[in-house]
């Protein structure tokens, strides 16, 4: 089973998002990107891949155990690629706010399901069709400033669908204060 831990944003969040990749579509550039549907938005708090039925209830056992942190906020902040913007194949959105929780909800997860992949919390836009692409010149663009409340981790399961990736939550757990 494919599966991630993510941070799924509200409503009002998800919509700024999409209003930054309509705005973001009218660039010339952005005619070599592949963009995330709205309803795939999310911010990837661990990816786990393919994982064996027997670890994944066993971490999922852990991380019923596990100090999550409090109930906390995100804002949406800047524009990055992945390699970086003059030769991304990932463009997406940084994060601001509390930014401490968001690591103390990685290491949480990071101790039910052991990793040393390094954390870059972000929000996917788009994805290089096909090589990497030049995007320095949207670098001075920003989203709407949006707060994003943080109030529950989740575990979604991942399927590759005819149009593309199709998601569905298989855990959840509330953050508490």
């Amino acid at each position: 089973m494919r599966c991630f831990f993510a941070l799924i944003p509200p409503p009002e969040v998800v919509l700024a998002l999409t209003a930054l990749q309509e705005d973001l579509r009218r660039e010339p550039v952005a005619s070599g990107l592949r963009w995330t549907p709205g309803e795939n938005l999310h911010l990837t708090l661990r990816f786990l891949g393919e994982v064996d039925q027997g670890v994944l209830a066993r971490g999922l056992a852990q991380m019923e155990e596990v100090s999550l942190p409090p109930p906390f906020e995100l804002r949406l902040g800047y524009l990055g690629g992945f390699r970086s913007l003059g030769q991304a194949r990932v463009l997406w959105v940084g994060l601001d706010g509390e930014v401490e929780h968001l690591r103390a909800a990685r290491a949480a997860i990071d101790a039910a399901f052991p990793s040393e992949e390094e954390f870059s919390a972000h929000v996917t836009l788009a994805r290089a069709k096909r090589r990497p692409i030049d995007l320095r010149q949207l670098s001075e663009r920003r989203p709407r400033p949006v707060r994003w409340p943080v109030r529950e981790v989740v575990l979604m399961h991942s399927r590759r669908g005819p149009t593309g990736s199709v998601y569905s939550i298989i855990w959840r757990r509330s953050l508490s204060s």
